[in-house]
């Protein structure tokens, strides 16, 4: 899906674009490169024992709209995302679901894990993502 945004729409959200990327609040950038240096332990290791070798790009720590993503694949538009246990509080899932909401406009798909799954079963996470993105229904550009 090509998305086309009115300059009065993104400045009314706060929102850069520059037609390539998703747009973005430029305000989180160096909270952003923050978190690319001070990764979790858990996305530290699906970062370095997966992503960061997977044959298509992902990015870290990606700005979209105004949240920050754990790791960003735009070609499957494709997030993933490692949580702790503040997601699983009342709040953290009203959060997550409201922030799922808002990067589905976008045509973003949300793929989540918990930080136990990351460390426990890796494969199982790994193989997750290799399925959603190798998967026939997934109608971006495949590998």
């Amino acid at each position: 899906m090509d998305l086309e945004f009115s300059k009065e729409w993104l400045k009314e959200k706060g929102l850069v674009w520059n037609g390539r990327s998703l747009p973005y609040n430029g305000k989180l950038i160096d909270r952003a490169r923050a978190l690319r240096r001070e990764m979790t332990k858990e996305e530290k290791k699906l970062w370095y024992e997966f992503l960061q070798k997977y044959p298509l790009k992902f990015y870290k720590q990606r700005i979209i709209d105004h949240y920050i993503v754990d790791f960003y694949c735009p070609i499957k538009k494709l997030v993933v995302e490692v949580d702790g246990s503040h997601h699983f509080t009342k709040e953290g899932i009203v959060l997550d679901s409201i922030r799922t909401d808002v990067l589905e406009i976008y045509g973003v798909s949300v793929l989540r894990f918990t930080n136990r799954q990351v460390l426990d079963d890796i494969l199982f996470v790994r193989n997750e993502i290799d399925n959603y993105i190798k998967s026939p229904f997934n109608l971006s550009v495949s590998l």
